[in-house]
């Protein structure tokens, strides 16, 4: 009896898919339904401004509408407050059908990417797959020869050894790597090369990345331990280049496959010596980089980001050698060390304004130079999204936030600035929506959009 029950439940199971597949299944009418309503309600969303830019020397906005006669390119002027065709969308279209032999529609242009130059004297933008710059003083459009970059995988890294030579701020020195180690050399090209590092070699060399000092007296580069490859394989079947199918190989780490070592190497030009470091505090790393030096030449600084990502330090290094953490994240979980890392130094390095998740919510803080907390900039139940501006004349700082504002989507972006104390709090937007800001180059004005 149970054994019927089941091979009843079994028959009926397949009979109920078999029937929802069908029905689930569209006919010829209603896919062209589907794409009669696409092609419905395209491009009819009027009035919306698009791709806004700040014109610098106009000291205007451009910005790209659609209305009711199709595509329309704007003028905006923050000072009178008045609104103007950027050009003569008509000119365009004669001009761009003169060199490619078609007739063309002034409000039905068939371009992309389209942007305006800084002083609003002409316009380039993509047609087929084509550059072309279009002169309003002579209403001619011109093809562009671009050279494409070929995509580069992420995996493989940056190239550290290379012939290339780095010439000092007062053009006095040239940098480069020889047969693993450091060296300088006159950019006179009438002195002997002298040699800075003795103990490179193929299994650790220095990197042909050279950081010269502000005054051209010091010179940071990493020593690099290299890591083996971990190459995965795939096959491309159908390549552009050939019939036949090609097998291609990608570098690709997994967990506990060994990382590249590196260590910022100090040297002083005028002593000729190595200054030795305390390594000790960027062991086990998964990265080490972002060397800049402070403007004075008195000390360079350098992001540490330990593997497995739950410790992440901004580390100064005096021109004496000394190391100093002057922020540390550390995290039992994750510190995301991308898309929400944020440092702005002030003065030179005597304050840091830094990005922190540390208390729960993503929020600004300001450090003085020896590496303390001065203040807690922004707080509460919300969170920073990204810094638009820093002002160190004002001391204030501009911001994209959310979650701050009652009673509406928690995700959307509102504006806001405030000063380094954490004082003077104001928001630039508060509508109930998602907002994008275009500022001017001076940030004392600025187109907002939004939407819900």
């Amino acid at each position: 009896m149970m054994k019927n029950f089941f091979s009843s439940v079994i028959i009926f199971l397949c009979f109920f898919t078999t029937t929802i597949s069908v029905k689930a299944q569209g006919k010829l009418a209603d896919y062209q339904r589907a794409e009669l309503f696409n092609g419905l309600i395209q491009n009819k969303i009027y009035h919306s401004p698009n791709n806004v830019t700040w014109l610098t020397q106009k000291k205007q906005y451009f910005y790209i509408i659609t209305t009711e006669k199709g595509t329309e390119y704007m003028i905006l002027d923050p000072i009178s407050l008045t609104k103007n065709q950027a050009f003569d969308q008509q000119k365009l279209a004669i001009a761009l059908g003169a060199v490619t032999n078609e007739k063309h529609e002034a409000y039905q242009l068939k371009i992309t990417g389209v942007s305006m130059s800084s002083d609003a004297s002409s316009v380039q933008f993509t047609y087929k797959d084509k550059f072309w710059t279009y002169n309003l003083s002579n209403n001619k459009c011109e093809e562009i020869k671009k050279t494409n970059n070929p995509d580069r995988y992420w995996g493989d890294g940056n190239n550290d050894l290379t012939d290339r030579k780095t010439k000092s701020p007062d053009g006095k020195w040239n940098a480069y790597i020889k047969n693993f180690n450091l060296f300088i050399k006159s950019s006179t090209e009438t002195e002997k090369e002298i040699q800075l590092s003795f103990d490179g070699s193929e299994g650790e060399y220095y990197s042909s990345s050279i950081y010269w000092s502000p005054d051209s007296k010091k010179i940071v580069s990493n020593k690099i331990r290299p890591n083996k490859q971990h190459l995965i394989y795939l096959i491309e079947s159908s390549p552009i280049s050939q019939l036949q199918p090609i097998l291609q190989s990608r570098n690709y780490l997994k967990p506990g496959d060994a990382l590249p070592h590196r260590q910022p190497s100090l040297f002083l030009v005028d002593t000729k010596k190595q200054i030795t470091l305390d390594y000790s505090k960027i062991q086990s790393q998964y990265a080490v980089d972002n060397i800049e030096w402070r403007k004075d030449s008195r000390a360079f600084t350098f992001h540490y980001n330990q593997r497995g990502h739950q410790k992440f330090s901004v580390i100064e290094v005096s021109a004496t050698g000394n190391l100093k953490e002057l922020i540390v994240e550390e995290s039992k979980t994750f510190i995301c060390y991308s898309s929400k890392m944020f440092r702005y130094d002030v003065n030179d390095g005597n304050e840091t304004i830094w990005l922190s998740e540390r208390d729960g919510w993503n929020h600004l803080y300001l450090y003085d130079a020896n590496g303390k907390v001065k203040k807690q900039i922004t707080k509460g139940d919300w969170v920073v999204r990204r810094v638009v501006n820093v002002d160190e004349k004002d001391r204030t700082i501009i911001f994209e936030g959310s979650g701050l504002e009652k009673n509406q989507d928690p995700y959307f972006i509102q504006y806001y600035k405030v000063n380094f104390d954490g004082t003077g709090f104001t928001k630039l937007t508060s509508e109930n929506g998602n907002h994008k800001a275009y500022f001017a180059d001076d940030y004392s004005t600025f187109v907002d959009t939004y939407s819900t």
